[in-house]
């Protein structure tokens, strides 16, 4: 399979963008792989950038130190979740020390996305989401939020949920105690693509506006991908978001 990969943020009307994101495609012979991440801070300006930062710039260090031995040293995904789980658990500790010492509060959501062989791996905390466009748009993750359990208990619709103005309110995220994650994965077909975003860029959105802007066949190229990604967030801004936008899509073909 090969791969093709595009990343946008956008701080939008907000003083301080608190998104933050990578990506990192590996190719070596006949071998490939794509990488991404995104993280959305809370906790309020440098706080929750502060997180953000963090928990991003560990997970880039283990795609520039690991992503070439994805062949060889890891049997299956579980092996990749061990190793993620690790530097979630270790920046949440960091978070946690900083608060303490600081009397302050920072966390931050983070999706995280590797497709390598036929394979996908998403590890995920808070309501940043992943999405596999095909012959339908399917949402691969759950929200760790108090909406999205309103909805799975029977009280609220997907309808109520996305204009209730609890919709923000997070259960779980990095940088609190009890830190819990969730982990998926499952096959990958071609043509097909996936989409990392923070919430910015979903609210406004919906599936068949990103398939229709992403449709797989047609992101031929990196240019492809990110303008795609700048009009959805145009979209988003002409509905009323007023919050950071940061996506990653990666095509597979």
């Amino acid at each position: 399979m090969e791969y093709v990969i595009g990343g946008f943020t956008d701080k939008g009307p907000r003083k301080n963008n608190e998104d933050r994101y990578c990506c990192y495609h590996y190719q070596d012979g006949g071998l490939e792989a794509a990488f991404a991440v995104v993280c959305d801070g809370v906790g309020g300006m440098e706080h929750g950038a502060r997180a953000s930062d963090m928990l991003v710039s560990a997970f880039r260090r283990w795609a520039e130190d690991h992503i070439q031995d994805l062949f060889e040293k890891y049997d299956d995904c579980l092996d990749i979740m061990d190793e993620w789980m690790g530097i979630v658990d270790e920046v949440n500790e960091s978070l946690l020390e900083k608060a303490e010492e600081e009397k302050s509060c920072s966390g931050t959501t983070v999706t995280a996305l590797l497709l390598y062989d036929d394979r996908y791996c998403i590890l995920n905390v808070g309501d940043s989401r992943a999405y596999e466009i095909g012959k339908d748009v399917r949402q691969l993750t759950d929200d760790d939020s108090l909406v999205a359990k309103e909805v799975a208990m029977g009280r609220l619709t997907e309808e109520e949920a996305a204009r209730d103005p609890r919709r923000n309110v997070l259960l779980q995220c990095v940088g609190t105690p009890d830190l819990q994650q969730s982990f998926y994965d499952g096959k990958v077909e071609a043509p097909s693509l996936f989409i990392i975003c923070t919430d910015g860029f979903y609210h406004e959105l919906s599936p068949e506006m990103m398939r229709g802007f992403l449709y797989p066949p047609a992101m031929r190229g990196r240019k492809d991908i990110e303008s795609a990604l700048d009009d959805l967030s145009g979209m988003a801004r002409l509905s009323g978001e007023q919050d950071n936008i940061t996506a990653v899509a990666i095509a597979v073909r």
